[in-house]
């Protein structure tokens, strides 16, 4: 365990310049971001009347009884042999069915529903990979093209620990960037109000239930941390076998990022690509039925696991059974 904290502390004093600057960069826009918002919004902090909440909750209500009539007849109109596209309407009327029938206001925007809504789409499933990139691309592929891992091997330390390390450092570096986001996020909407922590929220998994929200962000949280993990590992898996920086950086950016855009017109014509593990990176999407694609969470999971130990028992082999070229 000493040589694991030992390790883990030597890539840290490597990178930590970077990690560093990210975070502050976060800061600074943060700060602009709060800065914005509160001029823009000088009386945030006056509540409105409780009619006007009244009415704009009948307004929702509305709303969504609208939308799962509207999804009702699309569902009537289409063909029977469009069995993916019945399936999730059938899941959507479903959901919004659930909204009603128990009273949950879908379209609210609390701050605690702001924090929910940043826990998938766009920033988990594109953005945030590539900010792993810039942590962890060259974990490997840095130290081996300029021959700096000589003097890590002199060390008396096992191979497979320095891999954990370094592993371990990219997953720990990216939750905790992922976490200030949220909290970032969060604060940006406290003007709002702290939100209803313990208001019921829709989660679906394969039936539909009603769940605190508090509970809700922690089922977010361990899912976003099971993605974290699972590019972390493709991330040093390419970096040790590419063996040269630039390369590696660029092999990550396909394999996670250009890969994905470029499949994303074909997610239902080619079935291989439901293991393809990008697909299944947003994965607190499966909590709120908007998962683009085919499969359930526990395939997701699946596939995500299978990627994590795949990557790292290929390193894990070549690392043991291989001198590192230097």
């Amino acid at each position: 365990m000493s040589y694991f904290i030992g390790s883990l502390h030597n890539e840290w004093v490597k990178r930590k310049k970077r990690i560093l600057f990210i975070l502050i960069t976060m800061l600074i826009f943060f700060i602009g971001f709060l800065a914005t918002a509160l001029l823009n919004d000088r009386f945030a902090f006056i509540p409105s009347s409780s009619k006007s909440n009244v009415m704009s909750e009948a307004d929702s209500l509305q709303s969504v009884v609208d939308e799962r009539n509207r999804l009702r007849q699309l569902f009537e109109s289409t063909p029977s042999e469009d069995t993916w596209d019945r399936k999730q309407l059938k899941a959507q009327i479903e959901w919004y069915t659930f909204h009603i029938d128990n009273h949950i206001d879908l379209n609210r925007s609390t701050t605690t529903h702001k924090l929910i809504s940043s826990m998938t789409g766009v920033y988990i499933a594109f953005l945030f990979p590539i900010l792993i990139i810039f942590i962890g691309a060259d974990i490997f592929s840095g130290e081996l093209s300029s021959g700096t891992i000589k003097s890590m091997l002199l060390r008396p330390v096992r191979r497979h620990t320095i891999l954990n390390a370094k592993i371990a450092l990219v997953v720990i570096c990216s939750v905790s960037i992922l976490f200030l986001s949220y909290l970032c996020t969060y604060l940006l909407s406290i003007r709002n109000g702290w939100g209803d922590w313990t208001g019921d929220i829709a989660l679906q998994l394969g039936t539909i239930y009603a769940v605190p929200i508090w509970l809700f962000v922690l089922a977010g949280l361990a899912l976003n941390l099971i993605s974290i993990v699972a590019i972390a590992a493709v991330i040093v898996c390419i970096s040790y076998f590419i063996r040269n920086l630039a390369l590696s950086i660029v092999v990550s950016m396909i394999a996670i990022v250009l890969t994905k855009i470029l499949l994303s017109p074909f997610q239902n014509s080619i079935p291989i690509q439901k293991y393809y593990f990008m697909r299944h990176i947003d994965l607190v999407s499966h909590l709120n039925i908007t998962f683009k694609g085919e499969g359930t969470m526990v395939l997701s999971i699946i596939v995500l696991l299978s990627t994590t130990f795949i990557c790292y028992g290929l390193v894990w082999f070549r690392i043991r059974k291989e001198d590192l070229p230097y």
